[in-house]
C-alpha cells in the first residue's frame, strides 16, 4: 500500500450486477442444520421435559387462561423442539398451535419465543394431544416470573422506579397495542411514568411497589423483563422530568473548521475546556442536567475527546465533536437506554459514533436493540472492549496465567459484544525504562479483554481491531503494577497533558481512521461496511488472536504500486415458488493488471433479521471467485476462512507463477447461520460493503500507477 512515490489515487468503483439462480425447489421443505440435542441446562427445564408434553401443554393452557392482561386472544409462550426437526415439522407445530415465530431464543435447543391462539391452546388440552407435538416437543411452557424478574425486586420496600419491557420484536400497532394496556394498568394503579420516548422499542419506566409488580406479573401476558433502575439514576430521571433538557450549544461560536466530519461521543461527558472549545459542537445529556466530566481526577470523556480531535501528538483537528453524556458516577448501567437514544437523536447527523463506558450488566435485549438501530440508521458505533483491572492481571500471573494467553479468559464487556458494534482492543507502544513491562512494543496490552463470551457470533472475532491503549509495569518481585509512562498521551478534563492507560483511549484512535475516509470519500460511500471493509484491509495483524483483524491504518488514497476497488450494496435472500426458489446472487466484477501479485478481498455487511432476543449473528457470506477463461473456482490462499461464519471475509488471493490477469469476478451470497424458517429468512436483506486491494511487483516502478493502468482498461469491463 505504501511507497516512496508521493503521487495518491483514490479508490475506484467495481461492478456489482445481480445474478439470481434458480434452482428446483427441494421437496418437503428446507431442513435445519444438524444438531444433537443437548441436555438444558436449568434443572427446572430438566424436569420439565421429563414431565412430557401432554401435562405441559395442560398446565401452560391452565397459567395463561388465567391471565386478564392481553390483547383478545393472544398469548406468548416458549417452545423447545427437539433436535434437526424438518422445516414442515416446525410449520405443523406453530399450526397446531395458531402460532407465529416471535423471536429464535436458543440456537442450540431450538427454543423459540411464539405468539398463539390462548382458544386454540384450550381446544388442544382437551383432547388427546396430537403425535407430532409429543414426537417433536420438547417443552412447552409460558414465560415465568423466574424469567422476568429478579428476586430482588420481589423484595422491594416502598416505591422504586423500574423499567419494565414487553415481549420484543412486535410490530408498531402491536407494540401500541400492548403499552396502551401497561399504560392503563399504571394508571388505575396510580403510579407515575417516565421515559415517554422509549415507548416506540416497547419499554415504560414507572414507579412501582412490589404488590403492584406482583399483580403485574400475575395478570399479564406479554411483560418480557422488569429492570429495577438504581435510586442515583432514578432521582436523575424525576429531576429531568421537571426540568428542560440540558443541551449547551456553540452555534455562537465560530468554529475552527465547520466542514469537518462530526463525531458523536457518547460517554461521561466533555469538560468546554479552551482547546476543545472551537470543535464543540454541541453539549448535551440522555438525562444529566451536570453536562461536565464527572469522572475522577483525569475525567473520561474529556481526554477521549482530545483523541478523536487531535490524535496523541496532533495540534490541527480532525473532527467536530458532540458530546452526549449517558454516564454518570450515580450509576453506570443505565447507560445502555443513552447509547439508544444518543444514536435516535443524532444519526441525522453523523453516521460516526464512539463510546468507551463499559455497561457490564447491559440486558441482552437491550443489546439486540442497540444492535439492530446501528445497523436501520447505517452508522458506526466503536466502543472500547474493557479492561483487566491490576488486581485481576495480578492474580491472573499469580496462578500460573502467562501473558497473552490468560487474556482469552475475559471477554469483552457490552456494548462490544454485539455483532455490529465495533470492539476495538489495546496494543503497547511504549516500555518502561525503570520497571519491567508485561507487553513487548506493539504487543496486545495486558489489560485488554479478549473473545466473544457467551453470546452465539460464531467464528466473529473481537475485538475486531486494536490501537495504543497503553502497557502495564511490574514494579517488584511481589508482582505489584503500574502503567507509569506507557500510556497514551492526551489531556485531561482539565486541560492538562496526561498519560492515561485503557482501551477506553484506543476506540478513538481508531474512529479517526473513519474521520479520514469521512472527510475524503463522505456521501460517495453509502454503506459504513464500505468504510469499515477498508479499515480492516489496512490492517497488519502479527500481534495475537487477541488482537482481531489487527490496527488499521489511515487509508484514503492507494499508491503507484497499489489500487483500492469498493462495491457496496443489499441483498436479500432465498424466495421461493411454487416449483423453484431464487437465489439472488452479487457478482463483483474487476479487472486485474498483469503486474498485479496479489489480490486481498474483504466484505463487511449487517442484516436487518429483527426475530432475536440475545445478539446473535444470523447470516454470512458465500464467496466464489473465478477468473475469465477458467471454469473451476479459484481457491484463496487461507481456504478455512472461506466456510467462517462471521460478518467479515479476509480473503488472499495470489498465484505463484502463472499471471492474474484477467476479469476476475467474485459471487457473494448470503446465508443463515441457524435454523430460520423460510417465511422469517426472506425478509432478511443484508447490506454489504467490499474493499479490494490489488498489490503490485515490487520492481514496476518504470511503469504506469497502476490505477492508471486499470482505467486506461475500462473497455474491458463490457467484456
Amino acid at each position: 500500500m505504501a511507497s516512496n512515490d508521493t503521487s495518491k489515487f483514490e479508490f475506484l468503483s467495481a461492478k456489482v450486477i445481480l445474478n439470481p439462480f434458480k434452482q428446483p425447489r427441494p421437496k418437503g421443505g428446507f431442513h435445519y442444520p444438524e444438531y444433537t440435542d443437548e441436555s438444558f441446562e436449568d434443572p427446572r427445564l430438566k424436569e420439565r421435559e421429563q414431565r412430557g408434553v401432554e401435562y405441559q401443554l395442560r398446565e401452560t393452557t391452565q397459567i395463561l387462561s388465567e391471565k386478564t392482561l392481553k390483547e383478545e386472544n393472544e398469548v406468548f409462550l416458549k417452545v423447545y423442539t427437539k433436535a434437526n426437526p424438518s422445516e414442515m415439522e416446525v410449520k405443523s407445530i406453530l399450526d397446531a398451535l395458531k402460532a407465529n415465530v416471535v423471536a429464535y431464543i436458543d440456537i442450540k435447543q431450538h427454543g423459540m419465543l411464539i405468539s398463539g391462539s390462548l382458544q386454540k391452546l384450550e381446544q388442544l388440552s382437551n383432547k388427546d394431544t396430537p403425535k407430532y407435538l409429543t414426537e417433536k416437543v420438547r417443552i412447552i411452557k409460558s414465560i415465568t416470573k423466574e424469567e422476568q424478574i429478579e428476586d430482588e425486586i420481589l423484595n422491594i420496600s416502598g416505591i422504586k422506579m423500574l423499567i419494565f419491557s414487553i415481549i420484543p420484536n412486535l410490530d408498531t400497532i402491536k407494540n401500541k397495542i400492548y403499552i396502551s394496556i401497561l399504560q392503563n394498568f399504571f394508571s388505575k394503579n396510580n403510579c407515575k411514568m417516565y421515559g415517554e420516548e422509549f415507548q416506540k422499542f416497547g419499554f415504560i419506566l414507572a414507579d412501582a411497589t412490589s404488590e403492584i409488580i406482583n399483580e403485574l406479573i400475575q395478570k399479564s401476558t406479554f411483560i418480557f423483563k422488569v429492570n429495577l433502575i438504581p435510586d442515583g439514576v432514578a432521582q436523575e430521571i424525576r429531576e429531568s422530568t421537571s426540568k428542560p433538557a440540558s443541551k449547551n450549544s456553540n452555534n455562537s461560536q465560530i468554529l475552527s473548521n465547520p466542514y469537518l466530519p462530526k463525531v458523536v461521543l457518547m460517554d461521561s461527558g466533555v469538560n468546554d475546556i479552551p482547546s476543545l472549545h472551537p470543535i464543540l459542537l454541541e453539549r448535551s445529556a440522555y438525562i444529566f442536567q451536570d453536562l461536565d466530566d464527572e469522572h475522577d481526577n483525569n475525567g473520561h470523556g474529556t481526554p477521549i475527546a482530545n483523541l478523536i480531535a487531535f490524535g496523541e501528538n496532533g495540534k490541527s483537528p480532525s473532527a467536530n465533536i458532540i458530546s452526549y453524556k449517558i454516564w454518570s458516577s450515580a450509576e453506570r448501567t443505565f447507560a445502555s437506554r443513552g447509547l439508544i437514544r444518543g444514536i435516535e437523536e443524532y444519526a441525522n447527523k453523523t453516521r460516526l459514533f464512539v463510546t468507551s463506558i463499559g455497561i457490564p450488566q447491559m440486558p441482552p435485549h437491550l443489546m439486540v436493540m442497540l444492535d439492530r438501530l446501528i445497523q436501520s440508521k447505517n452508522v458506526c458505533l466503536v466502543a472500547s472492549g474493557g479492561n483487566l483491572d491490576f488486581p485481576e492481571i495480578k492474580e491472573c500471573l499469580t496462578q500460573g496465567g502467562t501473558y497473552p494467553d490468560y487474556l482469552r479468559g475475559f471477554p469483552v464487556t457490552p456494548p462490544a459484544n454485539t455483532p455490529n458494534v465495533i470492539a476495538i482492543g489495546s496494543i503497547a507502544k511504549k516500555i518502561s525504562s525503570r520497571y519491567q513491562s508485561i507487553a513487548p512494543i506493539n504487543g496486545i496490552s495486558p489489560h485488554s479483554r479478549c473473545g466473544t463470551g457467551a453470546y452465539d457470533l460464531f467464528e466473529c472475532k473481537k475485538p475486531q481491531l486494536v490501537e495504543h491503549g497503553g502497557n502495564v509495569n511490574i514494579i517488584d518481585g511481589s508482582l505489584n503494577l503500574n502503567s507509569d509512562d506507557v500510556g497514551v498521551n492526551t489531556v485531561n478534563k482539565s486541560g492538562q497533558s496526561v498519560s492515561l492507560t485503557g482501551s477506553s483511549f484506543s476506540s478513538p484512535l481508531f474512529i479517526r481512521k473513519l474521520i479520514d475516509l469521512e472527510r475524503v470519500y463522505r456521501n460517495r460511500i453509502s454503506n459504513i461496511e464500505t468504510m469499515l471493509a477498508i479499515s480492516y484491509l489496512s490492517c497488519t495483524n502479527d500481534i495475537s488472536n487477541c488482537a482481531g483483524y489487527g490496527e488499521s491504518k489511515s487509508f484514503t488514497h492507494t499508491d503507484h504500486n497499489s489500487t483500492v476497488y469498493l462495491a457496496e450494496g443489499t441483498i436479500g435472500f432465498t424466495q421461493v415458488g411454487d416449483d423453484t426458489m431464487t437465489t439472488p446472487i452479487n457478482d463483483i466484477i474487476i479487472y486485474v493488471p498483469p503486474s498485479v501479485t496479489e489480490i486481498k478481498f474483504c466484505l463487511t455487511h449487517s442484516d436487518d433479521f429483527n426475530k432475536s432476543v440475545i445478539p446473535t449473528l444470523e447470516t454470512y457470506f458465500d464467496v466464489k471467485a473465478k477468473k475469465m477463461g477458467n471454469t473451476s473456482l479459484i481457491p484463496p490462499e487461507n481456504q478455512e476462512e472461506l466456510n467462517s461464519k462471521t460478518n467479515v471475509k479476509m480473503l488472499t488471493y495470489k498465484f505463484d507463477s502463472k499471471s492474474m490477469e484477467s476479469m476476475w469476478t467474485f459471487s457473494i451470497r448470503p446465508r443463515v447461520t441457524h435454523a430460520i424458517l423460510t417465511e422469517d429468512k426472506r425478509n432478511i436483506s443484508a447490506r454489504f460493503g467490499c474493499a479490494i486491494l490489488l498489490t503490485g511487483k515490487s520492481d514496476r516502478k518504470s511503469l504506469k500507477p497502476l490505477t492508471q493502468e486499470i482505467i486506461e482498461n475500462r473497455e474491458k469491463f463490457s467484456a
